[in-house]
């Protein structure tokens, strides 16, 4: 039999290199001297595909395989939209938050065979809040919050300052009054037993530089009595508290003074285990850095919370960093999410209502955590 490297014979012709003119396995009768060549078709070239990376409306992914001596062509579910560039690089757009799409790539190549190839992954899950700082104007007094129907939030007299490389709103720590801060909410928490939240951000101390008794980056809002579950920064250790005196977390001294991705994910059920800390996207080991054990974990129940700051005290708890975006989401992110996120580590997106506070008068009083 006939063999050919990347081919495959698929008929014959009774001229070489003509067309076919009788099938492979097939039969005929002539009483005639009869000379066949073979007709090679060459083999299916079928897509490889790299690790798919999610993004809000579908996802990127690089074909490992791409030869533009080819035709390449692609069709995805979910109502996705495919673009193919000329390396390779296959984007899908058009995809609903938190839905999979799978793709459908061929190719075709005149006198070869039609190849194809499947590759699916799951868009980003949408925000229950989001704070993005490519969205506010220095020193304005309101700001769009796209999550919570459109309305605006409000700054305080002076608003707040920006820093750039990435783009950030600088919160500058505990003042005497009037301190930085963010209020939002993420609506109803009824059922709700685990909370994501989600920043790119850098800290620009210790935690406990303006505040001997540490900082917070995120706490729940004190309206219905609830304010004391939060997120602590303290003495280069980074984790949750209960306002325990008790911190379970991580050193953070070496990201301080360093943009960071950052995912806590804040519990109410099981033991002080189920809550988790992702650092650039790899999920950290925790530990009692300061006693060992929480008080009540505990959500406010309508969703309200405060970034850079605690409710419970004014002008005490403020953090003192660069923040890039905060996005809180109800439930936990996978860690498949969460790896996606931070490839995806960009200001974009919804925002929440926020309400800010500045001055810059400072202070120093204490209290214990």
């Amino acid at each position: 039999y006939f063999t050919r490297t990347g081919f495959t014979v698929t008929g014959w012709s009774t001229t070489d290199g003509g067309a076919q003119t009788h099938a492979l396995g097939g039969s005929f009768n002539t009483n005639a001297t009869t000379t066949l060549y073979p007709v090679w078709t060459g083999n299916a070239l079928n897509p490889t595909f790299g690790t798919p990376t999610a993004t809000a409306s579908g996802f990127t992914v690089q074909i490992t395989n791409y030869d533009n001596a080819y035709t390449w062509a692609g069709t995805a579910t979910a109502g996705g939209t495919v673009s193919i560039s000329g390396t390779g690089l296959v984007t899908v757009t058009g995809v609903a938050a938190n839905t999979s799409s799978t793709v459908t790539i061929t190719t075709t190549r005149t006198g070869y065979a039609v190849g194809s190839s499947t590759v699916a992954e799951t868009s980003f899950r949408a925000a229950d809040a989001h704070f993005d700082a490519t969205t506010y104007v220095p020193s304005a007094t309101t700001w769009i919050n796209s999550v919570q129907g459109g309305t605006n939030g409000t700054t305080s007299t002076g608003g707040l300052t920006k820093a750039s490389t990435p783009t950030a709103v600088r919160f500058t720590g505990k003042q005497s009054s009037n301190s930085n801060r963010v209020a939002g909410t993420i609506g109803s928490l009824s059922g709700v037993t685990a909370v994501t939240v989600e920043m790119y951000v850098k800290l620009l101390d210790a935690g406990n530089v303006q505040n001997a008794s540490g900082s917070m980056l995120f706490s729940w809002g004190s309206a219905s009595g609830v304010g004391n579950y939060n997120i602590y920064h303290r003495a280069g250790q980074l984790g949750f508290n209960t306002f325990a005196s008790e911190m379970y977390g991580i050193n953070s001294s070496a990201v301080e003074g360093t943009w960071a991705h950052l995912v806590f994910v804040m519990s109410t059920q099981g033991t002080e285990t189920s809550q988790k800390i992702y650092l650039n996207g790899v999920l950290q080991n925790l530990s009692w850095l300061l006693n060992s054990s929480h008080s009540t974990r505990a959500f406010n129940a309508n969703g309200n919370f405060v970034l850079m700051d605690n409710d419970r005290s004014s002008n005490t708890w403020n953090a003192k960093a660069d923040l890039a975006y905060a996005k809180v989401y109800k439930g936990e992110l996978t860690q498949a999410q969460v790896t996606s996120a931070y490839q995806n580590r960009t200001t974009t997106g919804n925002t929440f209502t926020v309400v800010y506070e500045y001055d810059g008068a400072t202070g120093n009083n204490s209290t214990t955590s």
